[in-house]
């Protein structure tokens, strides 16, 4: 099986699989074959978190990008300068749009 399969399948069976920091999480019920589930997991972490990581980047992307549209606009209301951390955003959203991440 493939990474995507089974997160998919852990997934469908109720169990949230999420990074932290460079360590994968699973939480929900007990496996039944509890050993071989995370002797796989071990195994193929690095291929687990890559693909993990790959599902966020749209969404972050997208949020960004919508952030960005809306100080843009904001802006050209006149409204006040927003603090520098705003700047950062909207270069972050720039640079995904450019590499083709958004």
């Amino acid at each position: 099986m493939t990474p995507a399969n089974i997160v998919h399948t852990l997934r469908s069976r109720g169990y949230r699989l999420e990074r932290r920091g460079d360590r994968l999480h699973l939480a929900g019920p007990r496996p039944q074959n509890e050993a071989a589930a995370l002797d796989w997991l071990r195994r193929h972490k690095s291929e687990v978190l890559a693909l993990l990581d790959t599902e966020n980047i749209p969404v972050v992307s997208s949020a960004l990008h919508e952030l960005g549209a809306t100080l843009v606009e904001l802006r050209a209301a006149g409204a006040p300068k927003p603090p520098p951390i705003v700047d950062c955003i909207l270069e972050l959203d720039f640079t995904c749009r450019k590499r083709g991440t958004a």
